[in-house]
């Protein structure tokens, strides 16, 4: 009963995000290098618990939807993370889409 929830390639193509179940009871995040269409060594941020996601624009932040464990649940809430520094973790508000608009780069 693994599964994996969402994906999104970073804008540069250089990293994947993914959320999934993978050795835990819940989803949360993983990070890994793309080169050449192949995945790197995968890190796992078991402290970040996420359901869909996306890359900012410029690739230095994800927005993440965190749900209940096997996102099918609650609104949820919306947050932004660094994957530098995750346990700066901001949670950003109740609910909402882990979407950017266009023009919206670095700001909240």
């Amino acid at each position: 009963n693994d599964y994996v929830y969402y994906a999104a390639y970073s804008p540069d193509g250089k990293q994947l995000a993914f959320t999934a179940n993978w050795g835990k009871p819940f989803a949360h995040l993983f990070v890994a290098p793309v080169k050449d269409g192949v995945l790197g060594k995968l890190k796992a941020y078991v402290g970040v618990r996420g359901c869909d996601l996306a890359w900012r624009p410029d690739g230095l932040r994800l927005a993440i939807v965190q749900r209940g464990d096997d996102c099918g649940s609650d609104e949820g809430q919306l947050a932004l993370i660094d994957p530098k520094k995750p346990a700066e973790l901001e949670i950003l508000r109740p609910g909402g889409s882990p979407a950017w608009a266009p023009g919206n780069v670095g700001k909240q």
